[in-house]
């Protein structure tokens, strides 16, 4: 097809593609590494001792620890996803990705002590039909 921006010479074709082919999985889990990151981020700050992990509950440990803000762990369980849902898209529904990405943005504002964007309440919708 012709091109769907001229300027970056994405093919409309591949972008069809790209749709038609969900990875929510790979949502969830890029979610949990960006709220890991700036979990880091922060606690780097403070400390260059930082460890590797994944464990969103450990990280806000080490923040309060430090004095840094933290977050509720409720919004931490929605994000927190074991590595396979990489490689397995049906381990994770869109609307899973979807709370997940909000829920991260919501940690974000929280660890800059602003107010989060989504309602907090958004996680006790998690495996209702609405």
């Amino acid at each position: 097809g012709p091109p769907l921006l001229p300027q970056s010479g994405v093919q409309g074709n591949r972008v069809l593609y790209i749709a038609s082919q969900p990875a929510y999985g790979l949502s969830r889990w890029s979610t949990l590494q960006f709220t890991e990151k700036l979990m880091k981020s922060f606690l780097k700050t403070v400390t260059q001792n930082v460890p590797f992990t994944h464990d969103l509950r450990r990280l806000n440990s080490l923040l309060g620890q430090h004095g840094l803000p933290t977050v509720p762990t409720t919004l931490l369980d929605v994000i927190q996803c074991p590595a396979d849902v990489r490689y397995n898209n049906s381990l994770v529904t869109m609307e899973e990705a979807i709370l997940s990405h909000h829920m991260s943005l919501n940690v974000a504002a929280l660890l800059m002590n602003e107010q989060p964007p989504f309602p907090q309440d958004l996680t006790d919708r998690q495996g209702t039909d609405e």
